[in-house]
Order: structure tokens, then sequence, then C-alpha cells
């Protein structure tokens, strides 16, 4: 799956890998797969910035992909959140300042429900909003 496309005053330091499952627990429910391999830095201009993500179309049923992203001093990270097709809060209350290599983690789950699917591409946007 390829993922990350940047707006405004934010960068990425690139793609996580494919997020793939590929194993599952003996009678249990397919393995959740984790990226951390990715950071984002921002500048913000304007007091009580905030960074909203969404993804560019609905994942296969039966799976989600999640993200969170290290909020900078001062600022909130909304914690893990599943991502839709709608603008969903990841970092608020961002004070005028910036931030470097911030950690972002992606994690893709299925249930069995999902049986097999074929690889899939869906891009995330993030976005840096007064």
């Amino acid at each position: 799956m390829g993922w990350t496309q940047l707006e405004g005053l934010l960068t990425v330091s690139g793609n996580p890998s494919s997020l793939g499952i590929t194993t599952a627990s003996a009678g249990g429910v397919p393995n959740t797969v984790t990226d951390t391999s990715t950071t984002y830095s921002f500048t913000s201009s304007s007091d009580a910035s905030r960074i909203v993500g969404a993804v560019n179309s609905n994942l296969p049923g039966n799976t989600s992909l999640t993200i969170m992203l290290a909020a900078p001093v001062g600022a909130s990270s909304a914690g893990v959140v599943v991502l839709s097709t709608t603008n969903q809060d990841l970092v608020t209350d961002i004070p005028i300042a910036s931030g470097n290599n911030l950690n972002i983690t992606y994690q893709f789950s299925a249930t069995c429900a999902a049986g097999v699917i074929a690889p899939i591409t869906r891009t995330v946007t993030l976005t840096l909003l007064p």
C-alpha cells in the first residue's frame, strides 16, 4: 500500500513500507501490521493550529487503517485514530512553533471475515490547519 501525501507547511520523511497481513495466530484473527518508519515536520504560523488526516478512499470491508502522530511540545495528540475519508483531528492545540522528526505510526488490521484481499493502494493526506 502507498500512503502519505502532505500539504501546507507539513513534510514527511517518506512513505511507509507496504502493510500486508500475512500471518495469524493459531485460532485467532490475522496479526496487525505496524509501521513506524516515517516522521513528520511542520512549521505553524498561527496559534492553536491542528493537523487533520484522511484516506483517499474506503478500505476493504473488515479492515482498518489507524494512524497516530506524536505531538510536539504544547500540543495534544488524538492518539490512535481510525482513518476514514473524512478529515479527523490527529494533533490539536499546536502553538506557534515548529516540530521536527515527530513519529508517525500506522497500523493495518483485518478480521477473518476480510478474506484474501488483492494488493491495493491508499493515500493518506495530512493537512496543517489554522
